[in-house]
């Protein structure tokens, strides 16, 4: 789920992201952008299926972390291109806005390939 790149972005668990009155909304606009594309692209999906999204994220155990999150706190490469980008570019396709989708890849394409050369 692309709505995870959030906990990469702050490079934290999904805890204080979900908490914090700065950065929740922008959790939640990541999953209804998502769902947006889906629904775009033909996929079974209803706009009310990003407020069950978003409840199974509230779900999470505080510390989780998404995989992309380890990836990137280790310096290995990131699955971007397939999560926030695929999004951007599926987005493009469709004439669906992701411009949640675009600032997470943007903010993490530096680290893409492994820790970046300084």
């Amino acid at each position: 789920m692309a709505a995870a790149d959030n906990d990469v972005t702050t490079r934290g668990p999904i805890g204080p992201v979900r908490a914090h009155p700065q950065s929740q909304p922008l959790l939640e606009v990541a999953v209804r952008e998502a769902v947006a594309v889906g629904i775009a692209q033909g996929a079974r999906l209803q706009p009310a299926d990003a407020d069950a999204i978003i409840t199974a994220i509230d779900g999470l155990h505080p510390a989780m972390m998404a995989s992309m999150c380890h990836d990137l706190l280790a310096h290995k490469p990131l699955e971007l291109a397939g999560l926030s980008g695929a999004l951007v570019h599926l987005g493009a396709s469709t004439g669906v806005p992701g411009p949640t989708h675009t600032f997470i890849t943007q903010a993490l394409s530096p680290f893409a390939d492994g820790k970046p050369s300084l």
